[in-house]
């Protein structure tokens, strides 16, 4: 079933392939052992365009760019919470804990995607 409260639009679809290829390069970037001058913009732009943003943008009815201001902030500090978490249990997993926030964006990116295919199929 589509979701008809607001339409989709090329921005969106621009988004949601971000929101799949960010990460991919991302873990390619951290897997391959690229310099850090060359790893560090990739993985800090795939981390600033989590999941909050896709998320946002397929429940609730605000515009693109409120969904990605609001979306940045809940980014920055899901990653802080999730740090903080490791320190408190002793457990310093950065790569597991970045690649699960990874794998979240890119799944609600696929999401996004066919939302915005979706409805441009059906009119």
């Amino acid at each position: 079933m589509v979701d008809d409260r607001r339409p989709y639009s090329g921005p969106d679809r621009a988004l949601a392939v971000l929101c799949v290829l960010l990460p991919i390069a991302a873990g390619a970037a951290i897997a391959f052992a690229l310099p850090w001058q060359a790893r560090l913009p990739i993985v800090a732009l795939a981390a600033l365009l989590g999941p909050a943003i896709p998320l946002l943008r397929l429940t609730t009815r605000m515009s693109l760019s409120e969904c990605i201001g609001l979306g940045m902030g809940i980014d920055v500090g899901l990653v802080m919470v999730v740090a903080q978490i490791m320190v408190l249990a002793h457990v310093w997993a950065p790569v597991l804990a970045f690649g699960l926030l990874m794998d979240a964006t890119i799944i609600l990116g696929v999401l996004l995607l066919h939302a915005s295919m979706m409805k441009e199929v059906s009119g």
